[in-house]
Order: C-alpha cells, then structure tokens, then sequence
C-alpha cells in the first residue's frame, strides 16, 4: 500500500512550511491522482466532516491513508499533554475514514534549539527529558487507542526524539500494545540512525513509513558545517525516492512479510514545481510494485 503526503506543497522558500499557502484541496487532490497516486495521507481541513472529506476523495479516487498528529506538552514538564482533545478527535476522524493507525511526533517549532542551532545531531540529549517524554507518549497514546487508533512513534529531526537511541528509548519504555512505530526514512538517516537495524528490531510494531530520499553530498556538507535545520533543508537536501543515494529498497526489505504497511512518499521540501517531485515518487513506487508487488 502506497500513499503521498503533499507536505511539499506548502513548503516555503526558508525551508520550512506554511499550511495556507498551497492549492484548495479539490485542486491538491486532482494533482495527486495526475501524478499518479491512488492515496494521500489523511488531513480533514476544519470545519469538514469526515464523511464529507471521504467523499471528496472519493471523487477523484483517492483513498485516505494514515495521516499526523502532534503531541504537545507543558513547556515547563515534557510529561505534562496539553492536547488531549486535539489528539482524540483527530484519532476518532482517523476511525471513521477507516484507518487503523495514525502518525504521531512531537511539535516543531523554529525556536527550538535543534532547529534553530544544531540539527541531527542529539543536541541537548537528556535521558532525564526522555524519561518524562516516554510518560508524555503512553498518556497520548492511551487517549488514540481509546478511539480505536494505534498510535506510531514519528521520530524527527528538529524534535527531542530525532536520533536512533531517543527513538529505541521511547519504543522501548512504551508498552508495545500502546505505541507502535511510523519511522521516516529521511530523517533517520540524516540524524545518523541504523535504519535497517530499527527496522529490523521493531518490524513488529512498524504500521507506516515516510519515504524520501536524501542527498547525500549536501547532509555530509552541511553536518560538518553544523548548520541549523532551515538552512540544511533549503541547500537542496531532500530528493524523491530514487533521487538521491539512500538504500531504500533495502530499508524497506526488512518490513513485516505478515501484515501490510502503509508507504507513504513524503519529500518535505523542493525548490522546484511540486508537481514533479509528486510524479517522481509515484514514478519510484510504479516501479517498486512491478518487480516487487506492494
């Protein structure tokens, strides 16, 4: 199963993302089918019902896949969720669209030291925050299991959890039965994980997957630069999948055999026509379902 988040287009030109800014959603979705996906990461606009935005997808013949919520807590104690109703109606519009897992990742913000200063790199580590943040996600996730949802861990770079011993930390003092795991290829990467080692280590618990792709000659310039997020997303890191250098097929070789998983391409941000990275992922993944069947 294979699905599109259209992130990049509502990418800004400083590397970073503004969600008024791209196309209504009828014209979002005609270019998502044209450039050849079939499904799209879920993400209801206010004031839409769910049987109202699964209708509008429907017109265009596009299912609805897992989408992303975020997890927000008190400034002052990571423990602390702040946005409980949030996560719950998002869950339950996630039950009625017919989905059983939902992306969840804690909220970006250009302040944040790991944005703003040193990205991917574990600035900051603090296995007393990482504590407090697996309480955060066992509390979040019991609230989107209440509604029938399982919940994915979602590291990312930019947040507390973007590195592989944040992301082992959370899954392994979160009960597998409460949290399970939507890793980002990309992000892993450029923060320095072992992807195929935590794929292979929480197959089990892995429901979707962001992929994208990465070049490699602008994440190595920019690590020894140390430069901050912004400024490493705007030299042109990010590629569609088969754009850049990573092993993505062998990531995704040691996936569960035993249940199916969402592949959703996601390239956070192009300086060029959205539309064409849109037709290279959808290009990648006809190409990946020919020889290899998802």
């Amino acid at each position: 199963m294979w699905a599109i988040n259209p992130i990049h287009w509502f990418a800004t030109s400083d590397g970073w993302l503004d969600p008024a800014s791209g196309p209504d959603l009828p014209t979002l979705l005609e270019q998502v089918r044209i450039a050849g996906f079939q499904a799209m990461h879920a993400a209801v606009p206010t004031g839409m019902s769910s049987i109202s935005y699964r209708a509008l997808l429907a017109d265009y013949d596009v299912a609805p896949a897992p989408g992303y919520m975020t997890i927000i807590h008190e400034e002052d104690d990571e423990s602390a969720l702040c946005n409980v109703a949030d996560l719950q109606k998002a869950a339950a519009t996630h039950a009625e669209l017919g989905l059983q897992d939902m992306f969840v990742a804690l909220k970006m913000n250009k302040n944040h030291p790991r944005v703003a200063i040193h990205a991917a790199e574990g600035y900051l580590a603090d296995n007393v925050r990482l504590q407090r943040l697996s309480e955060l996600f066992a509390k979040a996730s019991e609230h989107v299991r209440s509604e029938g949802i399982r919940p994915l861990l979602h590291p990312h770079v930019g947040t507390w959890i973007e590195t592989e011993p944040e992301t082992r930390y959370i899954l392994d003092h979160v009960d597998s039965d409460l949290l399970g795991f939507g890793p980002d290829i990309g992000h892993l990467s450029w923060s320095g994980a072992d992807v195929s080692g935590l794929f292979e280590d929480f197959s089990d618990r892995i429901g979707a997957v962001h992929v994208k792709d990465i070049n490699l000659t602008v994440m190595n310039s920019c690590r020894v630069k140390r430069l901050a997020y912004c400024d490493t997303v705007t030299q042109g890191l990010w590629a569609a999948p088969g754009q850049g250098q990573l092993p993505l097929h062998h990531y995704l070789s040691h996936l569960s055999l035993t249940k199916p998983t969402w592949l959703i391409s996601e390239v956070d941000w192009v300086d060029k026509n959205p539309f064409q990275a849109a037709r290279a992922s959808a290009e990648w993944f006809e190409d990946m379902a020919k020889k290899e069947g998802i």
